[in-house]
């Protein structure tokens, strides 16, 4: 068997210290207050166990993954170096770093060998008057002091981190602010995200965007990121979109052209197994069971085939039926399918926008790139 190479989103929590507006994990069915979280060095262990040799990016992701504890993330870098005798497995983290301590700090320097190339992510909006319109703590207070002074640390500490920014209502029409803001924290790199919620009716949520107010917003953007000679921070969705130009392997999933969906498996707080959860009850199996009492050939199965047993496959040929004679395929390869899916069944005329951005947006980089390149 070839080996098995897959990134797996450890949901290590339900529960977060933040209530950000537009968190897409507070719409969906509420957790039960005893509902037990859990143990991701437990699940690392099972995996290494049950799986042949297996590559495995583990994504510790949340709720907020450092709600864990130090001593509980210490026994999942203890896990994942036990596996590494017969496996590849590498971290990642996504956070808001306000947990970020001297213990965390510590257990970081002391694993950077296993994360990743862009190990560990930071979610911020901007600057404070824009990021704390969303990123509220339970009080409602804003976030953004708590969370600087977790990147602080990990400045001072010297280990890298990236940021993610959600582009929503707040921060669309702030493109420089934002870029500046960004850069001003001197990340390994930027990744900004669109928030494309609908609701039940098909209209965007309060904090959400149209995709064309996105495209907009990344072309304000990619011109300060051209024209700003004094920084090397990769930029996404640009330097993917400009690797796709020639021909390099897209990682990011939305913009690669092989296994789309079926890289990724979602581990829940119960042990339960999906698809990427922008898919919703779209990427359940209909045979989920838990990691705990999967069998070692159902598990192979799983890892083969992430989306065997769910709906997405009957999405892919309906969904990309048109893509592949779509001028910009080589760039978008389809997008993300699960936001695709979400407008075309419930707003048409989003998910029309949807490609028309997408054509802006890679056709303006395309343009700029062959300027360059004279």
């Amino acid at each position: 068997m070839k080996t098995i190479k897959r990134t797996v989103v450890l949901k290590a929590s339900h529960s977060c210290n933040l209530s950000c507006v537009y968190c897409y994990d507070k719409r969906r069915q509420a957790v039960p207050s005893d509902s037990k979280s859990i143990e991701p060095s437990n699940v690392v262990k099972i995996l290494s166990e049950k799986l042949p040799p297996s590559e495995i990016l583990f994504c510790l992701h949340g709720g907020e993954p450092l709600l864990i504890g130090h001593n509980e993330f210490l026994e999942l870098v203890s896990a994942i170096r036990e596996a590494n005798v017969k496996h590849k497995f590498r971290l990642s983290i996504q956070t808001n770093a306000t947990l970020v301590d001297t213990g965390f700090i510590n257990i970081f320097k002391d694993c950077k060998d296993l994360f990743e190339e862009r190990g560990i992510g930071v979610s911020i909006d901007g600057p404070q008057f824009i990021n704390d319109v969303t990123r509220v703590k339970a009080s409602g207070a804003g976030a953004s002091l708590d969370i600087l002074e977790g990147i602080s640390l990990l400045q001072l500490a010297g280990i890298d981190f990236g940021l993610l920014c959600v582009i929503g209502r707040h921060n669309v029409k702030y493109p420089s602010d934002v870029y500046q803001f960004l850069t001003s924290l001197s990340p390994g790199f930027i990744r900004f995200i669109p928030c494309h919620d609908v609701d039940d009716t098909g209209y965007l949520t309060r904090y959400s965007i149209a995709p064309s107010e996105f495209s907009l917003f990344l072309t304000s953007v990619f011109r300060s990121w051209l024209a700003d000679t004094k920084t090397t921070i990769p930029v996404d969705p640009f330097v993917t979109i400009i690797g796709n130009i020639y021909g390099h392997t897209a990682s990011w999933c939305e913009y690669e052209s092989g296994s789309k969906c079926a890289g990724f498996l979602l581990v829940d707080h119960n042990g339960g197994v999906a698809c990427c959860d922008n898919w919703g009850i779209e990427g359940t199996r209909s045979d989920s069971q838990s990691v705990y009492t999967m069998s070692p050939e159902k598990l192979v199965n799983l890892f083969v085939d992430p989306t065997s047993g769910s709906r997405i496959p009957q999405y892919y040929s309906t969904l990309l039926n048109t893509c592949h004679k779509c001028s910009i395929w080589q760039e978008c390869n389809g997008g993300c399918l699960a936001v695709r899916q979400q407008f075309e069944k419930n707003n048409l005329h989003l998910a029309q926008d949807y490609c028309d951005a997408k054509k802006a947006l890679i056709n303006y980089i395309r343009k700029a790139i062959k300027m360059l390149g004279t």
